[in-house]
């Protein structure tokens, strides 16, 4: 995967409101935001996407900010990790003020390619309870109303509960598209 123009350009610019963030945290958290972000710019540009995943991540934990959100989101896209960089490009979306209409048609458009490559899983399971778990990995309890985001092509249901005998299904989900 390349680095697109849009990724470089906040690298860039989110470099220059690092120090800025997030006042409400102390001078420590801020200054170690700062360096954890300059080191994530660094492995980003050095295409080393996990490593600045990790820093990224922990520039936003210590100082949270819309453009930190957005590197994570574009590391995330770089991993193939479709699910988790369309949650963060819509989250920064949600949460950046003064986006010139270029910057926000770019994010929209990652957003639009990645929807392609996601499609959800709609799950109707009783009784209440009931563990289900997606490819082994993700875990939750029926009832789950809301449908859960996952890549696009076969996934592994299992559902079990105590005193009940335990359901496994493969599901096939097309990319925008949804399963049930």
């Amino acid at each position: 995967m390349t680095l697109n123009r849009f990724a470089s350009t906040v690298l860039c610019a989110a470099l220059l409101v690092a120090p800025a963030l997030c006042r409400a945290q102390s001078a420590e958290d801020r200054a170690a935001a700062h360096t954890e972000f300059e080191h994530g710019v660094a492995a980003y540009t050095a295409r080393d996407y996990q490593t600045a995943l990790d820093a990224f991540q922990e520039a936003y934990r210590l100082a949270p900010h819309p453009s930190v959100r957005l590197n994570i989101a574009n590391c995330y896209d770089q991993l193939d990790r479709p699910v988790e960089a369309l949650f963060h490009f819509e989250h920064y979306l949600s949460e950046a003020t003064g986006l010139t209409a270029a910057q926000r048609h770019d994010v929209e458009a990652s957003i639009d390619r990645l929807e392609a490559r996601v499609g959800t899983i709609a799950l109707a399971v009783s009784p209440d309870g009931a563990a289900i778990t997606i490819d082994g990995t993700d875990t939750r309890r029926a009832p789950v109303s809301d449908p859960i985001r996952v890549r696009a092509g076969d996934h592994v249901v299992d559902i079990a509960l105590d005193g009940y005998v335990s359901e496994h299904q493969t599901v096939h989900v097309e990319g925008g598209g949804s399963a049930r």
